[in-house]
């Protein structure tokens, strides 16, 4: 099983011998003792562990059980849904927090409309996408597959854009992106930053809008914005995301470690 051992795990996050805490796995799973009977009875097997920190294990030791649960329910539905592979699969059996399951579950919650990608994947485009991520360095020719005639494929640009919406839902499935994209935003230092837009820059010049109540524009706010990823609220982050979306203000990620560059 390409999967974790739940007494490794445990044993590393809180920082106990895993001979412990292979006794209290017994103890509390089989032998199904109290708490308070562990901490007065079976000393010697817990290295005297007192009350509190017994509680902690067990609250440790079901919470990744559910993991485990989780991971094996999210395996069956996605493969009903005929969308697991050998990737997805090992990516599943592998995820040690709930964050990292819905991490990995998210691309595959069932939705009324089909994804971009899954419309692209119908037309045949998909093995094209995987052969430009496998031969990342080799031209590849995408006009070989327009189909006057066929929406999606008609025109070089339809070709294109299916096989790019593709890639980017492999992208959003890849256990190592997801994961390096959590490293990249838990750096304390990542900033968002989000500025005017050139759109929206263009809309003032051309015609001046009148102030509204209060003399501040919507998403004026925004137009010269700085903030620390770990501390900008999600009120703040939500009304970037509406603002972007409607081409008012334009937003990236940065690091000033390596002098603000955007990511």
């Amino acid at each position: 099983m390409d999967g974790w051992d739940i007494i490794e795990v445990i044993s590393d996050k809180l920082q106990i011998p895993k001979y412990v805490s292979e006794n209290l796995q017994v103890m509390l799973e089989k032998e199904e003792c109290t708490i308070p009977f562990i901490a007065r009875y079976r000393n010697e097997k817990t290295r005297n562990m007192d009350a509190e920190k017994l509680r902690e294990f067990q609250n440790c030791l079901v919470e990744h059980r559910d993991i485990q649960k989780k991971a094996v329910s999210y395996t069956k539905t996605i493969e009903k849904l005929g969308k697991l592979d050998n990737h997805t699969a090992r990516a599943l059996k592998r995820a040690t927090t709930t964050d990292e399951l819905n991490s990995i579950y998210e691309p595959f919650k069932s939705s009324t409309k089909r994804s971009h990608a899954e419309k692209a994947k119908e037309l045949g485009l998909e093995k094209a996408a995987k052969e430009m991520i496998e031969n990342p360095r080799v031209r590849f020719y995408c006009r070989k597959f327009v189909c006057k005639g066929t929406v999606g494929l008609s025109t070089l640009s339809e070709v294109e854009s299916g096989i790019k919406y593709i890639i980017c839902d492999m992208i959003a499935k890849h256990e190592v992106t997801i994961k390096k994209c959590k490293e990249m935003f838990t750096r304390t230092s990542m900033n968002l930053v989000s500025k005017e837009s050139a759109s929206a820059k263009s809309a003032s010049t051309k015609k001046a809008a009148p102030p509204p109540k209060g003399g501040v524009h919507k998403y004026q706010n925004y137009y010269n914005f700085q903030m620390r990823v770990s501390d900008i609220k999600s009120f703040q982050l939500l009304a970037i995301n509406r603002g972007e979306a409607q081409k008012k203000p334009h937003c990236q990620n940065s690091d000033p470690r390596e002098g603000g560059k955007g990511i």
